[in-house]
């Protein structure tokens, strides 16, 4: 492995800061799938369609090549053996209640995906899984950061990037596309109403049960917890 990518403790600090936005919604994000089962099924789409154009702005701002992260333009991703911290079982169990938290819903017509070029009739896709599909790649690097492993972060950020560009960040548009036609869809207004009614007047919104988390890591990240 090349010398550059040794990257010490100091730099690293000073790189991790220069990610912290992405790490904001990243986290956001991933805190929102794993709190999944505690919330309603409208409560939840609302705060993703507010969450997910974030989260594809500040991933158009990672990193997208070597000479962007102080690595030499001959350095593969190959060349280093990145952390998977998301397991299967854990992929598994957030699809699983997104499934389980969208019902009929979880299922849609995709006319757009990469499988199209293969076909001319709309395919069956998941809700739950296109939110996994974007799940995984983020947690691996967010946990790679919160490791400070300093000589695969580089690597992480850049393959983050280059899923998000190949897979995930179209997973994320269609995710909006079915998440927009939960919240207005005619045909669950009154399902939509219900589950106001049933919100207790004093439950605290997803944004501030989620902001302890942000902060507690964030303040990780900085102190080299």
């Amino acid at each position: 492995m090349s010398d550059s990518a040794d990257i010490s403790s100091a730099k690293g600090i000073a790189y991790l800061e220069g990610l912290k936005e992405f790490f904001i919604a990243g986290l956001s994000f991933r805190e929102a799938l794993c709190g999944a089962p505690q919330v309603e099924k409208y409560s939840f789409s609302r705060f993703l369609l507010h969450l997910l154009p974030l989260l594809y702005q500040k991933a158009l701002g990672l990193p997208a090549c070597n000479k962007d992260v102080g690595l030499p333009e001959e350095e593969e991703e190959t060349d280093i053996l990145l952390p998977e911290f998301v397991s299967e079982e854990e992929y598994t169990m957030i699809e699983n209640s997104l499934e389980r938290l969208f019902g009929n819903d979880d299922y849609f017509l995709e006319a757009h995906g990469e499988e199209m070029q293969f076909t001319d009739a709309p395919i069956t896709s998941r809700l739950s899984e296109y939110l996994t599909d974007i799940y995984q790649p983020v947690s691996n690097l967010i946990l790679t950061a919160k490791s400070r492993d300093y000589i695969a972060l580089p690597y992480a950020v850049l393959r983050c990037r280059k899923y998000f560009e190949e897979h995930w960040g179209d997973c994320l548009l269609a995710a909006m596309r079915v998440l927009h036609s939960i919240l207005f869809n005619s045909s669950q207004e009154d399902d939509i109403e219900e589950e106001h009614v049933a919100l207790h007047e004093n439950e605290e919104p997803i944004e501030a049960l989620l902001q302890a988390r942000i902060d507690e890591f964030m303040k990780g990240l900085e102190n080299g917890d």
